[in-house]
């Protein structure tokens, strides 16, 4: 009997194949449309202008109507999407790839900014907050260049406990 060669392969030899050629498509945003095609023409300065989904049921139209926008309505030399848009004849909503155009007046974008759109909330609440917080620096004046491991801190909501 000879010598099984079961289990051990064959072995060929090398032969030299051409690499591939990659053929990619040309690269595009991954939603498929222009980035610029949601961008605005003849926009008019003293207005503030947004770009609304309309299936949205927490930030949809109604939530920005309630704020004071108002929906963009085409009308000739007034303000349109470069990409082009759905309207069809004056007065029709201008629209995009499911979002609604919406504008206010720039004065009412920067109170909404200041104060919020409810009056409660906004960036004036946020730096007023904000100057309540204890900074690192104004908590730890006497420490500096020190790293917090050499440094044991207490307070009155926290005892010192005894070191052993």
């Amino acid at each position: 009997m000879g010598a099984s060669t079961l289990g051990t392969p064959e072995i060929k030899p090398a032969t030299a194949k051409a690499p591939a050629v990659r053929s990619d498509p040309v690269r595009r945003p991954t939603d498929g449309m222009r980035p610029n095609s949601m961008n605005l023409r003849n926009a008019d300065d003293r207005r503030w202008y947004v770009w609304v989904n309309k299936t949205s049921p927490e930030l949809g139209p109604d939530y920005y109507a309630d704020m004071g926008y108002e929906v963009e309505h085409y009308k000739k030399g007034g303000v349109n999407c470069i990409g082009g848009s759905s309207v069809r004849s004056e007065g029709d909503v201008i629209e995009r790839r499911g979002a609604v155009l919406m504008s206010c007046t720039s004065e009412r974008h920067e109170e909404i900014l200041k104060y919020g759109p409810d009056g409660n909330t906004g960036q004036e609440l946020a730096n007023l907050y904000e100057k309540q917080i204890v900074r690192e620096e104004a908590a730890w004046p006497n420490v500096q260049g020190l790293e917090p491991r050499h440094v044991r801190v207490h307070n009155e909501t926290t005892p010192l406990e005894p070191e052993d």
